[in-house]
């Protein structure tokens, strides 16, 4: 696969997956669902989950814009911001599997998958 397509792809994923992150809080936020009581986790718990997840959205776009302007830093935070990413979706996908929420257990999943891949192939650009 020829490297400027390649990493093409990584910033477009990385960009799009950042702005879905904030949309997703979002979204919580706008339906007053951000601290859901059924939740076993606390309100400061979900707090720095959020923060975590907020800092892990910044850095995949950032990471992805800078790839995009072919930055000498671009590589090196999008490669940060996946392995947030990937760290980010090993940890939650617990949380709705103990929901049964089947859809969002196969997006993290996906985005599971899709993240190591990105990963590699970042890896072999290098």
């Amino acid at each position: 696969m020829e490297t400027s397509f390649t990493l093409g792809v990584i910033a477009l994923f990385s960009i799009l997956v950042g702005i879905s992150i904030v949309l997703f809080w979002m979204n919580l936020y706008a339906k007053r669902a951000l601290f859901d009581p059924n939740s076993s986790r606390s309100v400061i718990e979900t707090k720095y989950h959020l923060v975590a997840e907020l800092v892990a959205a910044a850095i995949l776009i950032m990471g992805g814009t800078g790839i995009s302007l072919a930055t000498s830093w671009g590589v090196g935070v999008a490669f940060a911001g996946l392995g947030m990413l990937l760290y980010a979706n090993i940890n939650g996908v617990g949380f709705y599997a103990r929901k049964n929420d089947k859809r969002m257990v196969w997006v993290f999943y996906v985005t599971i998958i899709v993240s190591i891949a990105a990963l590699v192939l970042l890896l072999s650009t290098l």
